[in-house]
């Protein structure tokens, strides 16, 4: 990340919980008023959306001020949708239903619709194998009232939890597939399902501790929560994150989630642009544009093909305008911040470190490209010097398992073969390795007061004979450091070394928030005629500043 905006958090001021709910209504409204101003009365949005315009009406709804003439036209424009195959496989009924379940539940009416079936005719769903997805049907059906729709609801919720739910009550969307940002929308939407309906308060509320403890724990000190897993860096996850502590706050009587609460909104606000859009991908590079999504275009670094400028802006700002009135709803309180804890942990899947000077997760390499952070994702005094990695996999696209800091195998014709492209398992509490065709890897990290250190044991088999091997790979944010030694380099508020010469590749790297620079050790030859061969590297990473508290 070369732009300060990105590298680093401001600081979070003291408040109470109205000033809190006031900051981030003025936020809402910003992007509720840019939606309206590019809104097409007959055409809807400039670009597609999936959700953008049911959550644009929620959004228009619940503000108070008069967005009537969009209401109506965007209303108008979901009617016509209402014939869309329920199978349609780009469009999001859950999303829809979801935000439009949501404003009636608020406001009673929408240009003379006063349920959903008025607009979007008889209940539908995708029932797409996800998390996220069987919480928003769960939260629909939740808000329709019915006995058998609530009880419906409780039983999607207790399958949602039997299948995603690990033991540290983290959340994945999607088995082994661990992500940030929709831990923290399953973790929400399941606060709104407790808060709305008592049973599932008794069912489940020990299930969203957990979640909220996870998500609580997965929140570094500035507020950074969302930079591991599919849909890194983008605005929903710091949204749906301040929306869970919000709700947990009330439903858990715990007032100092609402300080984390705080500290989210402002890792993400500095990104609000000066129009009241968000990017989709917080990040300062990303420009506002209309064009279509190109995969090898880093403008869009960050973005997945399912991803739409609208839905994101439109439901965002819903959650945040959602936050603001269930504060304003209680009694004001004064948000303190909780007593730094200390400590190495695991909440599994992820390794979680806060030390004096610095906060790190590390996450080992689970199969699939977003789900991997093999170096630390270190925060120093509230900023991030080390960047995240992953992004969409596919044939076009600018993210491959080769932009993971981990061991590569190259062949003579050049084909490379990433160690990271198989699932890595935790061997101790600091430890993680894997085994593939003729190797074994093993990552150790020992964490001190002054930083971090990391050693690499690779054994290669004589399978590999004639190939090279590149066994230190360090990706560093392009523009943000520079050479102190042959073996040392400088970064905002750290300093890498290693222990033999580092090489500057002249290729193009990509992680989601930004371009990266290839830093490796000279590749090896693999020259054994049997057994094996085993290579050890060591990185050092020293930390010269303070963690924010």
């Amino acid at each position: 990340m070369s732009n300060s905006a990105a590298l680093s958090s401001p600081s979070v001021p003291l408040l109470d919980s109205h000033a809190l709910a006031t900051t981030l209504l003025e936020s809402a409204q910003r992007s509720a008023d840019f939606l309206a101003d590019v809104f097409e009365h007959e055409r809807g949005f400039p670009t597609r959306d999936f959700y953008g315009t049911a959550s644009a009406v929620w959004l228009w709804s619940g503000l108070g001020k008069d967005y009537a003439p969009q209401i109506v036209a965007a209303v108008r424009q979901l009617r016509a949708s209402a014939g869309v195959d329920p199978l349609d496989g780009v469009y999001h009924w859950e999303f829809v239903r979801f935000a439009l379940a949501s404003a009636l539940q608020e406001v009673g009416d929408l240009a003379g619709a006063t349920t959903v079936s008025e607009i979007l005719g008889q209940e539908r769903f995708r029932y797409t194998r996800v998390a996220n997805w069987t919480f928003l049907r769960a939260q629909v059906r939740t808000i329709q009232g019915s006995l058998s729709q609530r009880a419906l609801a409780c039983l999607e919720t207790a399958t949602a939890l039997i299948f995603y739910q690990r033991r540290s009550g983290f959340i994945e969307d999607e088995r082994w597939r661990p992500t940030q940002q929709y831990h923290a929308v399953s973790t929400a939407l399941l606060g709104l399902q407790l808060e709305a309906n008592p049973v599932a308060r008794r069912l489940f509320g020990s299930a969203f501790r957990r979640a909220i403890e996870a998500l609580a724990a997965l929140t570094l000190p500035s507020g950074e929560m969302n930079m591991i897993g599919r849909g890194q860096g983008q605005s929903l996850g710091y949204a749906a994150a301040i929306l869970a502590y919000v709700v947990a706050a009330k439903v858990l009587d715990e007032p100092a989630l609402l300080h984390r609460a705080a500290r989210v909104y402002h890792r993400m606000a500095g990104f609000q642009r000066s129009d009241g859009s968000l990017p989709l991908v917080l990040r300062a590079q990303e420009p506002l544009t209309f064009d279509r999504r190109d995969p090898m275009d880093p403008r869009f670094l960050g973005w997945y093909s399912y991803n739409n400028l609208f839905d994101y802006v439109a439901l965002s700002a819903a959650l945040l305008a959602l936050s603001a009135r269930r504060l304003l709803a209680r009694p004001r309180l004064e948000i303190a911040a909780p007593p730094p804890v200390f400590g190495i942990s695991r909440v599994a899947p992820f390794l979680v470190v806060r030390l004096a000077r610095y906060a790190c997760l590390v996450l080992p390499p689970q199969g699939y490209l977003p789900a991997a952070q093999p170096l630390p994702f270190l925060e120093v005094d509230g900023c991030y010097p080390l960047p995240c990695y992953g992004g969409e996999p596919g044939a076009r696209s600018l993210a491959s398992a080769e932009s993971l800091p981990l061991p590569c195998l190259v062949g003579p014709d050049g084909y490379r073969e990433s160690l990271a492209a198989c699932r890595h398992r935790w061997l101790g509490l600091t430890t993680f390795g894997a085994e593939g065709n003729g190797w074994t890897f093993r990552r150790d990290f020992a964490f001190d007061a002054e930083g971090v250190t990391i050693k690499d044991r690779i054994e290669v088999s004589a399978v590999h004979r004639g190939k090279t091997l590149e066994a230190l790979r360090l990706f560093l944010p392009e523009g943000t450091w520079s050479r102190l030694s042959l073996t040392r380099v400088a970064l905002p508020l750290i300093e890498v070394e290693s222990d033999r010469p580092l090489v500057e590749s002249p290729e193009k790297y990509y992680g989601p928030v930004g371009p990266l620079t290839l830093l490796h050790e000279a590749a090896l030859p693999i020259n054994i005629i049997s057994g094996s061969d085993v290579h050890e590297t060591r990185l050092r990473i020293w930390v010269s500043g303070d963690m924010e508290t």
